[in-house]
């Protein structure tokens, strides 16, 4: 009868496997797991143990459209008719015991490493008083259904960079490097740096910030419309149907849709030359979809950015649409809209509203006109000129008027 083998059975393992790092890892993998298997590892550069287990899932990146992945993607797996891509399960159970056999290795080598006593844990509870509050938050994290993922993962990634010697050998969760590249794009490279610096080894520096921006297959691209991602972002939240907005502009148009990347070129003479005869855009054309989730689903998927590009045409059009629709002093003579008032309905959201009085707050040549009185850039200056109050009170620079 044949021997069985036990995931926990380490005896196929070297002794230093744990230490190996580029071209011997990928041997190690190879015997182990299959050419297939590394492969899927040399293209994401896991190229050790540390970061082999620190990835969650190696077959995560195969759910991205790129042309560098469309060879490797069709040898280890399938895409299914609702869009969703399928790894092998031959593949996929290497993968898992493989991963198994490294924890359980890792896991052997921290406990026989690890010479604390309890009179060497009290001492160090006692001088170090995070200690004790790091436990009684990780003994009541357990019960509030990993409420604290995030907090959890970041307080993780802190304490096991810092514990090693080489910076260059800091690793973070894929979780971690998207937290990292919101917080780099909302706060900018200052904040950024600023946050990275004071709480060492929580956050990837700038090149890996900007390698995994370039990286990115979401870029946005001038006039493209992304419909295909748009599909599979649908399908993540399993909804089938969506509405669709922009931000009441028009554009030209190139057979019926905006030609992307019209304007682009390498040389200055040709950019010198759009410059001098073509018309600048002015405003910038955003189009978004915002999925509808099924009746049992609470929380709506956020709102996905469909294509955006820039135009120099008005919004006289789409503004007359919504006065015949909403019957704000305009009618249609031939068709009443109104016979049913269920029929249609405007929502117009907050932040767009205030944005448009800023805009006209701030203009040199409008006025904002309230009842019989306006509102100029000179009752602005007034509100900068009062010594009384700061700029928390009005919000304002002696920039915003100029």
């Amino acid at each position: 009868m044949a021997a069985t083998v036990s995931i926990d059975d380490n005896s196929r393992l070297p002794e230093n496997v744990l230490e190996l790092e580029g071209d011997d890892f990928y041997r190690f993998t190879k015997s182990m797991s299959g050419a297939l298997l590394t492969e899927v590892l040399e293209i994401q550069d896991i190229d050790s143990v540390f970061i082999f287990l620190q990835t969650s899932d190696i077959f995560e990146i195969f759910q991205h459209d790129s042309t560098i992945l469309r060879g490797l993607k069709s040898k280890i797996g399938f895409d299914s008719n609702d869009g969703t891509f399928q790894v092998k399960l031959g593949l996929k159970l290497q993968y898992e015991y493989l991963s198994k056999l490294l924890k359980s290795k890792s896991d052997q080598k921290y406990t026989k490493s690890s010479s604390l006593t309890s009179e060497k844990i009290d001492i160090l509870l006692r001088k170090h008083s995070i200690l004790l509050s790091l436990l009684n938050f990780y003994e009541n994290e357990s019960t509030t259904n990993d409420q604290h993922e995030f907090l959890s993962l970041f307080i993780n990634t802190i304490t096991k960079n810092l514990s090693l010697s080489n910076t260059s050998r800091y690793r973070y969760d894929d979780k971690l490097k998207s937290f990292a590249v919101c917080l780099y794009i909302l706060g900018g490279k200052t904040t950024y740096e600023f946050v990275r610096l004071n709480l060492p080894g929580s956050l990837p520096n700038l090149t890996t910030i900007h390698s995994l921006i370039q990286n990115n297959d979401d870029n946005l691209t001038e006039g493209k419309f992304r419909f295909n991602k748009m599909a599979k972002y649908l399908n993540s939240f399993g909804v089938q149907y969506a509405y669709c907005a922009e931000d009441c502009f028009s554009t030209p148009l190139s057979g019926g849709v905006p030609s992307p990347c019209h304007f682009k070129t390498d040389s200055i003479s040709q950019l010198k030359l759009w410059m001098d005869k073509n018309e600048k855009a002015s405003i910038l054309n955003i189009h978004c979809v915002q999925a509808i989730p099924p009746p049992n689903q609470t929380v709506a998927p956020p709102n996905f950015v469909l294509a955006g590009y820039g135009t120099s045409n008005a919004d006289n059009k789409y503004f007359r649409a919504m006065r015949l629709m909403s019957g704000f002093y305009a009618s249609l003579s031939n068709f009443d809209v109104h016979v049913d008032s269920s029929m249609f309905s405007i929502q117009t959201d907050a932040t767009h509203l205030v944005t448009k009085l800023r805009n006209r707050l701030l203009s040199a040549t409008a006025a904002l006109q309230v009842g019989d009185k306006c509102i100029t850039m000179k009752h602005l200056q007034q509100l900068l000129d009062n010594e009384e109050m700061i700029r928390l009170d009005h919000g304002l620079t002696q920039s915003d008027l100029k």
